[in-house]
């Protein structure tokens, strides 16, 4: 079977709460990194533009989703091997097929602001059930611990991310005269070149 179908077919699956071993979502490089950065460009399409540049726009977010979701990956193997129940694969192609129904949320940007806000708390609260549920399933802790890890490794994946943040807001002040910024954020940036 092509890959990136039975990708699609694991995705309906888990968004069924059907969860087959960990060796059903090792897919290979090429799946992952086509997913990882389709997840970033639906980010970028759904945030606020940065200038003119939507092309670097589009690829921060690339490199944000797939850093993200591989951090996201290991903190919760650790979780895992802390619990006395490691897992014995990546959790990285359970993770990006759980997080696939991100792939729905700009068709909210057609409802009204209230209502697209509202279905968008619902989709990331049915994502974290789909997180925990699968990650409790092929690792055989209980849903209770793997929510309790999921909680702790969220504000941990958010500091390791606040660094290569913080660079590169950085580097776009360094090169402000290249890189046009909105005024919310440019006032927060040094004078540059």
């Amino acid at each position: 079977m092509n890959p990136l179908a039975a990708f699609i077919d694991d995705v309906i699956d888990l968004a069924r709460f059907r969860v087959a071993m960990l060796e059903r979502y090792q897919y290979p490089f090429w799946v992952q990194a086509l997913v990882a950065s389709a997840l970033g460009i639906v980010s970028a399409a759904s945030a606020p533009q940065i200038g003119r540049h939507y092309g670097l726009f589009v690829v921060v977010f690339a490199l944000f989703t797939w850093l993200s979701v591989w951090l996201m990956s290991r903190l919760l193997g650790v979780w895992t091997r802390l619990c006395g129940q490691p897992v014995s694969l990546p959790l990285t192609g359970l993770l990006l097929g759980a997080n696939a129904l991100s792939f729905l949320s700009p068709l909210t940007s057609w409802l009204p602001q209230d209502v697209a806000v509202g279905l968008l708390m619902v989709m990331l609260l049915y994502q974290i059930c789909l997180i925990v549920n699968a990650i409790a399933v092929v690792s055989g802790l209980s849903r209770i611990v793997t929510l309790l890890g999921f909680v702790l490794a969220t504000p941990l994946l958010m500091l390791l991310m606040l660094g290569p943040t913080v660079l590169g807001i950085l580097a776009l002040g360094w090169f402000y005269g290249f890189i046009p910024l909105s005024g919310d954020i440019a006032q927060f940036l040094p004078a540059g070149r």
